[in-house]
């Protein structure tokens, strides 16, 4: 991702200028900082509908109505990335020693960047992570329910033969796997609340004149913005029974041949 490069003596700046293709550059950080945000709290809500209102599920949650929200998300992500990549408000700024353009949080803030970065920060990481933080306190809120209404179920059902009982122990596995998918999405709402928090906190120090960040942390602050979205693939597929199988099972064919391969060359060095 182009968010910020370290100045080096030796190599020529990307852009000398702040033209629109230098914006234009930087792009796919917005895009996707925006996206980000807004999935998170469309598979929350996805979620929340699934546990709390599963008889109604389909109705709401469809292949049509999953494109659209899909088209939706990145739509507005490119829609809100347009004012500062153009420059008419919230115009990114060049950095003389990286040679590239970013936004601009401060120390020197006109009315139209002021403007520009209050409406984002506070659209995508204050309401958009609270939509998300209130749906999984209800999800939190149903499971207690459920799991203790199948509490009291099994006590009542003890007595029943293993065939009466097979529909309720097929709903306890659904309700376990729905769990740990929730589970997993929550893990990564926080990674992502953890990464992006301390950007933002930043970025408001820098509007308020508090804090004077150099181009060096500017650049972790970005960088660290962004290792959430190299473990969260990871995250999914682990949560994945299919996909850990398949790992697993990969390893016991590559161990065996490795074996194989190591005791090869011993007996060829002997």
């Amino acid at each position: 991702m182009p968010m910020m490069t370290y100045h080096h003596p030796g190599l020529k700046p990307m852009f000398t200028e702040n033209t629109w293709q230098c914006r234009l550059h930087y792009s796919p950080v917005m895009i996707t900082s925006y996206g980000s945000a807004m999935t998170l709290a469309a598979l929350a809500i996805v979620r929340y509908v699934k546990i709390s209102y599963h008889h109604h599920f389909g109705l709401f949650i469809n292949r049509f109505n999953t494109m659209m929200v899909v088209a939706g998300i990145w739509i507005f992500s490119i829609v809100c990335s347009f004012p500062p990549v153009h420059g008419f408000w919230g115009k990114l700024v060049y950095f003389s020693d990286s040679g590239l353009c970013g936004p601009n949080f401060g120390p020197i803030l006109d009315e139209n960047q002021i403007t520009y970065n209050v409406i984002i920060v506070g659209l995508f990481y204050v309401i958009v992570n609270s939509i998300t933080g209130c749906c999984y306190y209800k999800i939190y809120r149903t499971f207690s329910t459920i799991s203790l209404q199948y509490r009291n179920d099994r006590c009542s059902i003890s007595k029943f033969s293993q065939q009466q009982t097979r529909p309720f122990n097929r709903q306890q596995i659904s309700l376990k796997r729905e769990q740990r998918i929730t589970v997993t999405l929550f893990i990564i709402f926080v990674g992502n609340l953890a990464t992006y928090g301390p950007a933002a906190i930043a970025m408001l120090m820098q509007m308020l004149n508090i804090l004077h960040a150099t181009t060096l942390q500017s650049c972790i602050l970005l960088t660290v913005m962004y290792i959430n979205s190299i473990i969260n693939p990871y995250m999914l597929i682990a949560c994945s029974y299919r996909s850990r199988r398949s790992f697993i099972h990969i390893l016991n064919q590559c161990l065996p041949n490795c074996r194989k391969s190591y005791t090869n060359k011993i007996l060829v060095i002997g």
